[in-house]
């Protein structure tokens, strides 16, 4: 489990043991949940996504990062989104004003099939882009 710390204005991550094994070198920082965290760079003021060892995931190229489910994060530029996972692959371009899956998950917490907007994401989520292509939808400009 990694702390974030900051040092000199700039935010880094700490393991247990209080060393330092992501330098401060962040504008803004998150938590990680599941291995990663969302970070802005100071160098040109965006966002992307590293694990925990630091290494680039989604790179530093967009205005908003958003975690979703499932490894899943919805990123763009000011108004837009597109559909990335948890290892850098893009699903979606950033082409849309909304993205949902048209199919909610079931788990302990969700046990309908359905129910009102919003949707929660599809935990299978590469099959329904393989077997179902309507199963993912977005709001284009």
């Amino acid at each position: 489990m990694l702390i974030n710390f900051k040092d000199k204005g700039k935010w880094g991550y700490y393991n247990s043991q209080t060393q330092k094994t992501i330098p401060a070198q962040f504008q803004e920082d998150s938590d990680f949940v599941n291995g990663f965290a969302i970070v802005k760079q100071y160098s040109n003021l965006c966002y992307g996504v590293i694990d925990e060892d630091g290494h680039e995931i989604i790179p530093f190229i967009f205005s908003r990062i958003e975690r979703q489910k499932n490894g899943l994060f919805k990123a763009g530029p000011e108004f837009a989104y597109g559909l990335i996972d948890n290892m850098g692959q893009e699903l979606m371009a950033c082409d849309y004003t909304q993205i949902q899956f048209k199919k909610p998950i079931k788990n302990d917490i969700i046990n309908s099939d359905t129910y009102e907007e919003p949707y929660d994401w599809k935990s299978d989520y590469r099959d329904a882009f393989e077997d179902d292509p309507e199963a993912v939808w977005g709001r284009k400009w």
